[in-house]
């Protein structure tokens, strides 16, 4: 019986894990839609606090996800580091081009970059992570027995 509650453990802190990243995952495209949102008037502090604002969320989203990242399954950790990756040079990318053209003549077209850059990857780390909720176990995962 012993062996039988440990494994639910298991289950419970791998759906925790997967909650954790989901959240810091869309917490991080939020911050960047906040960001290049077309809506409303920004001065240049504000553009910034936003900007760094998203350089928080994705330091925040590396140091919680490789403790995590061990729950999930290897397709679904592609997505996510992908995800990442493309988050980073997104961000890098739209940074030079507010320094160069300035944050007004630069945000007209970096909501809709976002959308088409990340939006694509968003879904598909999205979807993953739902599998992993509803699907069966990474492989390597071994089922207790009493």
């Amino acid at each position: 019986m012993r062996s039988m509650e440990l494994g639910g453990i298991g289950v419970e802190r791998r759906r925790y894990a997967v909650e954790e990243i989901r959240f810091a995952l869309a917490r991080l495209y939020r911050g960047f839609v906040s960001w290049t949102s077309m809506y409303g008037e920004l001065d240049e502090a504000e553009e910034r606090e936003r900007r760094e604002r998203v350089d928080q969320l994705l330091e925040g989203l590396s140091r919680s996800y490789l403790p995590r990242s061990m729950w999930l399954a290897d397709e679904t950790r592609e997505k996510i580091e992908d995800f990442t990756q493309k988050s980073r040079e997104l961000r890098a990318l739209l940074s030079a081009e507010v320094e160069e053209k300035g944050y007004e003549r630069a945000r007209k077209g970096m909501s809709r970059r976002v959308s088409k850059k990340l939006g694509p990857a968003k879904k598909q780390v999205d979807s993953a992570l739902e599998t992993e909720l509803s699907g069966p176990r990474p492989s390597g995962w071994r089922i207790r027995r009493k």
